[in-house]
Parts: structure tokens; sequence; C-alpha cells
């Protein structure tokens, strides 16, 4: 883990961890052809949805809120 500052916290001190499988298909639909997936972390704040290169904050987004059964 890392920690890094996250826009959906609020802009506060969060841990980040690598992607997992399902979330770098999430990635590659929503990221230009050539994105290096190992560059994106993911929030692990419990409600925290987002995921950002790994050098730049403003670079990344949110993922899709889980669906409810």
């Amino acid at each position: 883990m890392v920690s890094k500052v996250c826009t959906e916290c609020d802009g506060t001190m969060q841990e980040f961890e690598n992607l997992t499988p399902e979330q770098q298909d999430h990635v590659l639909k929503h990221k230009p052809k050539y994105t290096r997936l190992r560059s994106y972390l993911h929030c692990t704040s419990p409600d925290c949805l987002r995921y950002q290169l790994r050098g730049n904050k403003k670079i990344g987004g949110s993922f899709p809120p889980p669906e409810d059964d």
C-alpha cells in the first residue's frame, strides 16, 4: 500500500493499492488504449470508489457503485 491524496475523500491522505483484475477491466474500458494498468491505484477507504494514476491525482475516475442484490 502507498499513501496518496484522494480527491474523492475531500483531499485527505488515504491508502491506495494496486488494481484487482476486475478493476483493471473497468479501467481498460474507460481510459486510453495504451494505459499501463500497473500505473493505476485504487483508494482503500471503505466508501470510496476512486482510482487514479500513481503519479497524478488528476488522472483517474471512479468505479461504478456495487449493485445491490
